[in-house]
C-alpha cells in the first residue's frame, strides 16, 4: 500500500505550530510526533500547495514567518501538490481522449493522477519554470488592473535555472519563507492572493444575484453554478483541441449528442473532471448557505480544496469546508476522508498499513 497524502490546509499547520512552540494542547504536540514518526516510516506524506507558500509569505513577522516554514519543510520535505490549473488540463487531456477514441459515456472516467497529482517543489506547486513569481505587463495598481501575463524572458529562466543549480535547498526555502525579502515598491505586488480574493467575492456575489432569479423563476438554483463549471470544462476542450489541430466540430457534436443538458454536464463533470467536481460541489455548498457569506480567503481555499479533495487521502481543514466535502458527497465520490479533528488524523495514522 502507497503512503497515505494529507492535505493540511494552512490553519492546521497553524495549530501545529502553536502547539510546537507554545507547548499548548498536549495532544496535538503528540500527534505532531507522530506526524514526523508517519513520515520517517513512509506512511504518510503532507504536501504542501500554492496557498500554503502565499499564505507563509503573508505573515508579517519573519520569526513567525520562519518558524512556520520551518515546520512545513520539516514535515513536507517539499513535497507538493499539483495546482488547479495543471489538474484541469490534465483532466481536460484525459477527456478530449475519450472523444478521439469516440468512447461511450458509460467508457468515460477519471484517472487517479499517480503520475503527476505529487510532485516536488515551488515549482511544481504553481506548475512554473519560474516558482511562485509571474510575470505580468504591469501589476494591479488602485486606478488599473493587472497587464497581461507574459512569458518569462529567457534571462530571467536563466538566472532562476541556475539557482536551482547551484543552491537548491535554499531556492525551496526562500520559496516557501521569503527568509530576508525585500522588494522595491514599484514593479513587484506580494499580495495579489487577496486582491484576486476581493475580485472573486463580487463575482461570487453576482452568481448568487444569479442563483436567486433562478429560484425565483423555477429553475434549479444549482444548474447555475453547473453552467458555469460546464462553460469553463467544455471551452478548456474547445481550446485544447484547437491547439492540437483537431476538427472542433467533432468535439462539439460528441458533447452535444453525449452531455446534451445541465444535467448530462454535471454527469461529464462529476464522471471525468475530479477537480472541477470538487470545486463546483463547494462552491454550491456555500451559496446553498448564505450564512456563511464570502471572503478573500475562499478563492484560495475552493482552489486548493479542489485538488485536495479530489486527489488527497485524507483532507484536514477548517470545520465548514470539512462539512462542504461532506455534505455534497464530494468526498464520498473520490474516496477522500475530510475532517475538522486532528484527532481523527491521529486515528487514521495508526490504522494505516502499508502492508496491506
Amino acid at each position: 500500500m502507497r503512503p497515505l497524502v494529507v492535505y493540511l490546509d494552512q490553519n492546521i499547520w497553524v495549530k501545529l505550530l502553536r502547539a510546537k512552540v507554545g507547548g499548548e494542547h498536549q495532544e496535538v504536540g503528540d500527534l505532531l510526533g507522530a506526524m514526523q514518526q508517519a513520515v520517517r516510516d513512509g506512511i504518510a506524506i503532507f504536501p504542501l500547495s500554492g496557498a500554503h507558500y502565499m499564505e507563509t509569505w503573508h505573515r508579517r513577522k519573519e520569526t513567525s514567518r520562519l518558524a512556520l516554514a520551518e515546520l512545513m519543510k520539516s514535515l513536507s520535505g517539499f513535497a507538493t501538490i499539483a495546482p488547479a490549473q495543471l489538474a484541469f488540463r490534465k483532466e481536460s487531456e484525459q477527456i478530449l481522449n475519450a472523444i478521439l477514441r469516440g468512447a461511450h459515456p458509460d467508457q468515460v472516467s477519471s484517472y487517479d493522477g499517480s503520475d503527476w497529482v505529487i510532485g516536488h517543489g515551488v515549482d511544481h506547486a504553481f506548475d512554473s519554470p519560474t516558482g511562485r513569481l509571474r510575470i505580468v505587463e504591469s501589476v494591479a495598481t488602485k486606478e488599473a488592473p493587472e497587464g497581461r501575463e507574459l512569458q518569462p524572458p529567457r534571462e530571467l529562466l536563466e538566472l532562476i535555472g541556475e539557482l536551482k543549480r547551484r543552491f537548491p535547498a535554499g531556492y525551496e526555502w526562500w520559496s516557501l519563507s521569503g527568509e530576508g525579502i525585500e522588494f522595491p515598491d514599484d514593479g513587484f505586488e506580494l499580495h495579489t492572493q487577496h486582491r484576486r480574493g476581493d475580485e472573486y467575492v463580487d463575482e461570487q456575489n453576482r452568481l448568487a444575484a444569479s442563483i436567486a432569479d433562478a429560484r425565483a423563476s423555477g429553475m434549479e438554483p444549482r444548474d447555475v453554478v453547473v453552467a458555469q463549471y460546464g462553460y469553463w470544462l467544455y471551452n478548456s476542450l474547445l481550446d485544447l483541441a484547437a491547439s492540437k489541430g483537431v476538427d472542433l466540430r467533432l468535439v462539439a457534436g460528441w458533447l452535444v449528442e453525449n452531455y446534451p443538458s445541465l444535467t448530462g454536464v454535471r454527469l461529464l463533470i462529476d464522471q471525468a473532471a475530479p477537480t472541477s467536481s470538487v470545486a463546483l460541489a463547494l462552491t454550491w455548498e456555500k451559496h446553498r448557505n448564505p450564512q456563511w457569506g464570502w471572503n478573500q480567503h475562499d478563492l484560495a481555499d475552493i482552489t486548493s480544496l479542489s485538488v485536495a479533495g479530489a486527489y488527497a487521502d485524507v483532507v484536514v481543514t477548517e470545520r465548514q469546508w470539512a462539512h462542504a466535502l461532506v455534505a455534497s458527497g464530494a468526498a464520498k465520490r473520490w474516496n477522500t476522508r475530510a475532517t475538522a479533528k486532528l484527532s481523527e488524523l491521529s486515528q487514521i495514522l495508526d490504522s494505516h498499513d502499508l502492508s496491506q
